[in-house]
């Protein structure tokens, strides 16, 4: 296996070297224009707090990520599963947008988004920070941090690698809770983030796209004591010739920790992907390859076959039979249950054999439907139980798990009809024995309806929804269905100040994701935007 790996990284070293000499020079594609948009995602989170995504404040996704199918081929599935749109796009740039509000569980919360475009160069910048009450004693939750990127493009019309873009970014998140679902909700965890990466990418090419990243990322759990350290650098490179291409994708990382208890630890992840393309035009495109990757000793190796057609216009289909892997760090545990008991370091999941059918249809910019499939075997598969009957969560592992799932995506823009958005995935995922794994509700829908009134109101209706899951491998505790609707509303007084009024948790239900950790109730925050 050690040979694969080898042979994978000089294959894809070897591709980079002898086909950047043959990009083409004459190219006739414009970088996209950079706009604000006007109205504030307002989707309710059911799990836990995770890091701030970071929103480019130049980029058409400023305040709700909004699928533009303009800005995709066809036959790109790389993210089927699209998020909210947004209603009559304000097309006026800014330069900043500061966006201030109080309510009745949180006070304050608050976001600086900074930027400008000049030229070939764009910066962008992200500060803020809320406090979420102790609606029940100790709960609650308190965050801030602050995120900026730069990057600069080379003009595609220039003698000296034309349609280069590369850049800088970092971020540093902070955050305090309580374990106040426990015994001892007195109990506090304070973590800090921060990171940064420098990247390289030129994908104006139509022969020949490459690009890699350097990433440093820090994880500090200041009461558990636990600091994490991932240094990891991502590398791609695809050249086309006529109706054939080849392609390749590494990742590297090394993941070290330094445990007060525990001592220290360290772990080296590798995966490679190398593909051939076959394409006629843009009816069909498939790819024919293979995966390797690697943790220590431990390593998968699997066949990869993509296969994409162009049915008719505005249908595509996507079938994908392969396998790949994840190392799962410290911060994504994290990411995924803050209450988590610390005790595992790494894990190296394996997904064999995953079989994926998706179609996508769209209509312009008005009308797109996504649905999807999927089947897959997963070794070391984590999750999260209450072993020991005290609301703490033990990260578990269990082998030959089944993951049959599928989803529905909606997106309606019909302009003065209002948008509507609606997301439902299913899924069913047992372990050897067909036990349900915890935590893995068989329903999450997730469905908005936006409407901009003639006198300037915009106003939308949201409501989470999931099936109630169980709690435990043994199937014998549950959560109650969790159900959140809420209302937004938003008034622009002038083109730059606007009022906000987000209505969360309306019908005032205790809800639980995880067990004996209590949702806030309802909450209203009010508040105002600016933007210059």
């Amino acid at each position: 296996m050690k040979n694969i790996k080898l042979i994978l990284s000089i294959v894809i070293f070897w591709c980079y070297s002898f086909f950047a000499q043959d990009g083409s020079k004459n190219q006739n594609i414009e970088l996209p224009d950079f706009v604000i948009t006007g109205i504030q995602s307002v989707s309710v989170p059911i799990m836990s707090k995770k890091k701030s995504e970071f929103i480019p404040i130049l980029s058409d996704n400023f305040l709700i990520p909004n699928y533009n199918t303009e800005e995709f081929s066809l036959l790109d599935n790389s993210s089927p599963i699209k998020k909210e749109m947004e209603l009559n796009k304000n097309d006026i740039k800014y330069n900043g947008l500061l966006q201030l509000g109080a309510g009745l569980q949180t006070l304050p919360i608050g976001d600086l988004f900074l930027g400008f475009n000049k030229s070939n160069f764009i910066f962008n910048s992200h500060v803020y920070g809320s406090d979420e009450r102790k609606y029940i004693p100790f709960a609650g939750y308190n965050t801030s941090g602050a995120k900026a990127k730069f990057n600069y493009y080379v003009n595609h019309n220039s003698k000296v690698l034309p349609g280069l873009s590369f850049g800088v970014e970092g971020d540093f998140v902070r955050d305090l809770y309580y374990f106040y679902g426990t015994a001892t909700p007195s109990k506090s965890r304070e973590n800090e983030y921060y990171g940064g990466k420098f990247f390289i990418s030129n994908q104006l090419n139509k022969k020949l796209k490459y690009g890699f990243d350097i990433k440093y990322n820090n994880l500090n759990m200041k009461i558990d004591g636990i600091s994490e350290n991932i240094f990891s650098g991502n590398s791609f490179i695809e050249y086309k010739f006529g109706s054939f291409g080849l392609s390749g994708i590494t990742n590297y990382q090394v993941q070290k920790i330094t445990d007060n208890l525990v001592g220290y630890s360290r772990a080296d992840y590798f995966e490679g992907k190398a593909y051939l393309h076959i394409a006629s035009s843009k009816i069909f495109e498939l790819k024919l390859g293979a995966q390797y990757s690697q943790l220590d000793t431990n390593n998968i190796f699997s066949p990869i076959a993509v296969l994409s057609i162009f049915v008719e216009k505005g249908v595509a289909l996507f079938v994908s039979y392969e396998g790949n892997s994840e190392l799962v760090t410290m911060q994504n545990l994290l990411n995924e249950n803050k209450y988590f008991e610390k005790g595992i370091s790494h894990i190296f999941t394996k997904r064999n054999s995953e079989l994926k059918f998706d179609i996508k249809y769209d209509f312009s910019d008005i009308f797109e439907v996504n649905a999807g499939f999927h089947s897959a075997k997963v070794d070391n598969y984590q999750f999260f139980e209450d072993l020991n009957n005290d609301n703490k969560f033990n990260v578990v592992l269990a082998n030959d798990v089944k993951d049959v799932g599928g989803f529905l995506n909606v997106i309606i823009n019909a302009k003065k009809y209002g948008e509507l958005f609606a997301n439902i995935q299913l899924q069913n995922i047992t372990d050897i024995n067909d036990l349900k794994i915890p935590y893995r509700p068989a329903l999450n829908a997730n469905i908005s309806y936006g409407y901009m009134l003639k006198f300037g109101l915009y106003s939308k209706l949201k409501l989470n929804y999931s099936k109630y899951s169980y709690t435990n491998l043994a199937n014998t505790q549950t959560t109650s269905n969790y159900i959140n609707f809420g209302l937004f509303f938003k008034y622009r007084i002038f083109n730059s100040l606007a009022l906000t009024c987000d209505l969360q948790n309306l019908l005032n239900r205790k809800d639980f994701y995880w067990k004996g950790y209590q949702e806030k109730p309802l909450d209203a925050i009010v508040g105002i935007e600016y933007r210059w």
